[in-house]
């Protein structure tokens, strides 16, 4: 089931992220793996709201206070499963901040993702940006956490969270009000964005092969590699001098050589310096039972950071 559209909602998502940030809800949210076995262990209806909002758990009216049960009545944010109710969105923290994105399964091609591929990301970014009161633009956004956490922590003054998922942006532009910083949302691809540079550009983008082409995981032909290297190349027109491209991705590895890397180093022009580090090497190992990544040992979650120009 879809969210109502964003207009009908607005108000009663902004009222549900301030309830949650004043009942000090919090909830770290784990892999899609993880996140099946820990339900398959669990089956049972929610008991709490990080039940709900967290583990996307089944729920009873009588399981939650009435004004909030009403709040999610009036903005479409549950459905019926049966006797019980199902949550339609999903409320993560990081950093001291608040989430909003889609509930468990994200199946929906526009879904909006958030895991630990996030908190790989917004650390990396904390560990690589110095402190400015620069604009920073988070291509492929989603849920607005890079660029959101990068002005939480004095990386920059304001964000630009550019993405073409309607839904993503809607969620992140809530996500960054809940925060309290300046950012604008902008739906947009690489082939028509304004005339303008960053101070610094940021990226998560999708890196799966992914047959069902969800916009948050399809990264496209070369074993999903083909968008996070184009969205890099973009990035490269739009930071400014003396200004840095920070990309977190993962990465096949094949006879020890780590893909992404040695795309992005054939691909560069000479005038940038790219330096890559393994953030974790071995992520997703479920993926390699695919046909489609039958030749790679392993997939590597990587932190580049790109500078020059």
């Amino acid at each position: 089931m879809e969210l109502r559209p964003p207009a009908a909602a607005d108000q009663v998502l902004a009222e549900l992220l301030d309830r949650l940030v004043a009942l000090d809800y919090n909830f770290v949210t784990p892999t899609p793996a993880t996140h099946q076995r820990y339900l398959q262990r669990n089956r049972r209806r929610a008991r709490s709201l990080r039940d709900i909002f967290g583990w996307s758990l089944p729920f009873s009216p009588a399981d939650i206070d009435a004004d909030l049960l009403a709040l999610l009545e009036r903005g479409a944010f549950i459905e019926p499963q049966g006797h019980w109710l199902r949550p339609l969105i999903r409320v993560s923290s990081l950093g001291g901040a608040l989430f909003v994105h889609s509930a468990f399964p994200t199946l929906e091609r526009d879904a909006v993702f958030f895991g630990p591929d996030t908190y790989r990301f917004a650390a990396f970014i904390m560990r690589e940006l110095p402190a400015s009161d620069g604009h920073i633009l988070d291509i492929g956004a989603g849920s607005g956490a890079g660029g959101i956490s990068a002005v939480r922590a004095g990386k920059a003054a304001r964000a630009t969270l550019l993405d073409i998922n309607a839904r993503a942006l809607w969620m992140a532009g809530h996500n960054a009000r809940a925060a309290n910083i300046a950012a604008e949302t902008t739906m947009a691809d690489l082939t028509a964005l304004p005339d303008q540079t960053y101070d610094a550009v940021v990226m998560n983008p999708p890196y799966m092969v992914d047959g069902e082409h969800r916009q948050y995981r399809d990264g496209g032909e070369d074993r999903g590699l083909d968008l996070a290297v184009s969205w890099t190349l973009a990035a490269t027109h739009l930071v400014k001098p003396g200004g840095q491209i920070l990309v977190y991705c993962g990465s096949p590895v094949v006879e020890g050589e780590v893909l992404l890397a040695a795309r992005l180093m054939g691909e560069l022009g000479p005038e940038w310096r790219m330096e890559a580090s393994e953030i974790d090497p071995d992520i997703f190992g479920e993926e390699l039972d695919r046909e489609e990544y039958r030749d790679v040992e392993r997939i590597a979650a990587l932190g580049i950071r790109i500078e020059g120009g």
